[in-house]
C-alpha cells in the first residue's frame, strides 16, 4: 500500500503510522500533554514504521507579535518537541513548509 504526502515522499507499507501536525496543533498538543499520549499510543500500536509529520514554517511563523521572547520560546519549545521524537523516540520525523488537504476518516 502507498501512502502519498503530498509529492514530498510515499510511504510503501502496510506497517506505518503517521501523525500529521500543523504547527500550531503541535504546540497545543505540547503544551497540554496530548503529545506524549500520542507517542505513545503510536509506539505501542505495533506497526514498525513511525512517521512524524510537521507541518508549517515554524522558524518564520509569528506566534505572538509584538514579544519576540515568547515567540521564540515557542519555536523552542517545537524544535525540541521534534528533536525528542526523531533522536530519543525513534520515529522519521520530517518537516514540510505546507502539506495538501487533510483527509477524513
Amino acid at each position: 500500500m502507498t501512502y502519498p504526502i503530498t509529492g514530498l515522499f510515499s510511504i510503501v507499507s502496510s506497517n506505518a503510522q503517521v501523525e500529521r501536525k500543523a504547527v500550531e496543533d503541535l504546540l497545543g498538543s505540547v503544551e497540554d500533554g496530548r503529545y506524549k499520549k500520542q507517542k505513545y499510543l503510536m509506539r505501542r500500536c505495533g506497526l514498525r514504521h513511525l512517521f512524524y509529520l510537521c507541518e508549517g514554517d515554524f522558524e518564520h511563523a509569528q506566534f505572538f507579535a509584538g514579544d519576540a521572547d515568547r515567540a521564540e520560546r515557542k519555536r523552542q519549545t517545537i524544535r525540541n518537541a521534534l528533536l525528542t521524537t526523531e533522536l530519543r523516540d525513534g520515529f522519521q520525523v520530517t518537516r514540510v513548509d505546507k502539506a495538501g488537504p487533510r483527509e477524513e476518516g
